[in-house]
């Protein structure tokens, strides 16, 4: 099976070390993370370095996060995502 797994994600153009991530599923999460958070009355801060992804910034974005946590620890309002 590992053969198997290793050919398939070379024909799509992956040969190195990758994420590989359920977008409903993560979206599912970050939604119901943002609800909870809202519910709690608590501001939901997402620490950016754990995904790095402009993709899953967008995610946490259009749940209705306004802000990321930095890997210094400072938090961003707004952040470009190119």
């Amino acid at each position: 099976m590992l053969k198997a797994t290793s050919e398939y994600l070379k024909s799509v153009g992956l040969t190195g070390p990758a994420v590989i991530v359920d977008e409903t599923r993560a979206r599912a999460n970050i939604t119901a993370m943002a609800a909870k958070a809202r519910r709690s009355g608590v501001v939901f801060r997402p620490h950016f370095k754990t995904h790095q992804s402009v993709q899953v910034g967008r995610w946490f974005a259009d749940a209705g996060v306004d802000g990321f946590v930095g890997h210094d620890g400072r938090t961003f309002r707004r952040i470009r995502l190119a």
